[in-house]
Formats: structure tokens, C-alpha cells, sequence
């Protein structure tokens, strides 16, 4: 690509609304975000050759004196499979290095926003341009999916993201028809990135709110208010929730790499 810019993309659905939030960043830190989420890739796909392993791994990752080289060597590998997992780790550190003393600016924002400190005066955080759009539709079943896709579509076929964030499910709620209608929501957004080629990270409800209020319990309410605070940007829309989402997302994809390691295994990532 030729353009000066890279587009990221954050999106939030609800059965009313599809927020989408796209931040316009220099080409160079979107490409090497690329590579990064292509080796963690890489890494979360070795950790599952053993899902129990992998499992009791992330488990033991909220630990204090976790580690986890450390867990790896424990785990129900073979020799081989701890080899490849390590070399991968030792990589993944390196890269994650250097994203630290390459892009430091960014590393700041990431600091206020984790320390929940008002980035709205940074310089890197004004001098990124963004767009926001909230997609919604009057119909239902799959007519409403089909606006939803036609909608979205316009906006990749526009801004051309090459990563999207799009927040995952939240198991731990009760089953009902809204979250099964959400699911096959999701499911349309994530194979239209498919379809398109577009690097997608899935990010849990949990991991979100963790990141933008500290705790992965909070409601929507303290997370909206947080969202303001923060950023410094309200929208002027009464059912702007997923606009708020949309945001955080965009924003935990521009910074996945200064998360702990840890907790960066917690997202998923769909790839062609």
C-alpha cells in the first residue's frame, strides 16, 4: 500500500447498533504491529498443540510470581514442542523490546491509559486522526444482517483496515435469543474480515474493561465514563455504548504490544 497512513479498526455490535471506531496511524508502526500479532499468533497456536496445558497455563497467568518460561517447561509437551515454544517466546520478547524503545510515544499512552490518566493532551494521541460510525438497521432476522454487512462493508471497502479489533463474547451470561442473534452478528463481521483478508483480533469483554477502568468486571456505565474521561471525546448520541467499545478496542489493538505477554495469550486471532 501506498498511502501514508494504515487504517486500524475497533468494532462493538449490540442488537441494536454496530459501533465502529478507525484510527488513521503511520504506516510503519501498522506494519510492524502486522508482524507482532502474526508471531503471538504463532505462539498462542503452539501453546494450544496441548490444550490442557495451554489452559492450565492461562489459569496460572494471574499469579503474581507467574512464570512463564517457567509454566512452559512444566507443561505436557514434548521436547521438541518446547523447543519451537520457547524459541518463540525469546522472539515474541525481543520484538515486544523494541516496540518499547522504537515507539516510546506510544508506550506513554498506553502508560496514562492503564494508570487512567487523561491522554487528551498528548501530542501522539492529537496528532492521530480517527473517524467513528455508528451502523444500525430498522428490520429484522436476516434482513437485518444483510444491512449490517452491506454497511460494514462500505466502511473496509473505504478505509481498507488492515486489523480489525472486534470485541468477543461473554460466556460467563446466561443464554438467551439476544446473545444467540448477537453470535450471528459476529459471525457475519468476522467472515466479511475473512473474505477480505483483514487481520482480525478478538478481545474479551473481560480484557477490555480491564484495560480501560482496571477492573474486568465493570458495567457499561463506569466504563463509558471512564472512556470520557480518558480520551476526552463524548459522543452526542443517546445509544453510543458501542461507540465507547468501539473506541477501547482501537485502542487495545494499537497497543497489544506493551500488554504483558500474558495477558495478550488471552486474544484470538483470525487470519486467511
Amino acid at each position: 500500500m501506498n498511502n501514508e497512513n494504515l487504517n486500524i479498526i475497533g468494532i462493538d455490535q449490540s442488537l441494536s447498533n454496530v459501533g465502529v471506531f478507525n484510527l488513521n496511524v503511520e504506516n510503519q508502526y501498522i506494519n510492524d504491529l502486522k508482524v507482532y500479532i502474526e508471531l503471538l499468533y504463532s505462539f498462542i497456536e503452539a501453546l494450544n498443540v496441548k490444550p490442557g496445558s495451554y489452559l492450565a497455563i492461562n489459569k496460572k497467568s494471574k499469579n503474581v510470581s507467574f512464570d512463564l518460561l517457567e509454566e512452559i517447561k512444566k507443561g505436557k509437551y514434548t521436547k521438541i514442542e518446547k523447543v519451537c515454544l520457547e524459541d518463540l517466546l525469546k522472539k515474541l520478547i525481543i520484538l515486544q523490546n523494541s516496540f518499547s524503545e522504537k515507539y516510546f510515544k506510544y508506550k506513554e499512552i498506553f502508560d496514562l491509559i492503564i494508570t487512567q490518566k487523561n491522554i487528551s493532551e498528548n501530542q501522539l494521541f492529537n496528532s492521530i486522526q480517527y473517524n467513528c460510525y455508528l451502523i444500525n438497521s430498522i428490520h429484522k432476522n436476516m434482513k437485518r444482517l444483510c444491512d449490517y454487512k452491506e454497511s460494514y462493508k462500505k466502511i473496509i471497502d473505504n478505509k481498507k483496515p488492515d486489523l480489525v479489533a472486534l470485541e468477543g463474547y461473554s460466556y460467563g451470561s446466561k443464554a438467551t435469543r439476544s446473545l444467540f442473534e448477537l453470535g450471528e452478528l459476529a459471525g457475519v463481521l468476522k467472515l466479511t474480515n475473512y473474505e477480505n483478508n483483514i487481520l482480525t483480533v478478538v478481545v474479551s469483554p473481560s480484557s477490555l474493561k480491564k484495560f480501560m477502568t482496571g477492573k474486568g468486571n465493570s458495567d457499561k456505565d463506569i466504563v463509558k465514563e471512564q472512556m470520557i474521561n480518558t480520551f476526552g471525546i463524548k459522543f452526542n448520541n443517546k445509544k453510543d455504548d458501542d461507540l465507547y467499545d468501539s473506541l477501547g478496542l482501537s485502542y487495545f489493538l494499537l497497543l497489544l504490544p506493551f500488554f504483558t505477554i500474558s495477558e495478550q495469550m488471552k486474544i484470538k486471532v483470525i487470519k486467511n
